[in-house]
């Protein structure tokens, strides 16, 4: 989703309308941590491709960061838990 250019005939008023549904989707309301982890890591345009896109996006269009916020907030949630997880899960098989 997040592995292509972002597109450049957006009207800078509407770009929101653009990114906010393509954030929902992909962090979605029911979808768990882990899921959202795995997509992330699942390959090599996971975390770095969504972070490179955004980062041109914001950059473009000029959005407010404060609409970003509790996206990001989800989306670190969902590395955060996912990563302590992993690492619990490491020690327990020593």
């Amino acid at each position: 989703m997040f592995s292509g250019n972002v597109p450049t005939d957006l009207i800078k008023d509407n770009a929101w309308k653009y990114l906010d549904p393509m954030l929902n989707h992909f962090l979605g309301f029911n979808r768990t941590a882990e899921s959202i982890y795995n997509e992330l890591w699942g390959g090599a345009q996971g975390l770095l491709a969504m972070v490179q896109y955004l980062k041109d996006f914001v950059h473009q269009y000029e959005v407010d960061g404060a609409l970003l916020e509790g996206k990001i907030k989800r989306l670190v949630n969902a590395i955060q838990t996912q990563y302590v997880a992993m690492i619990r899960s490491k020690h327990t098989h020593f």
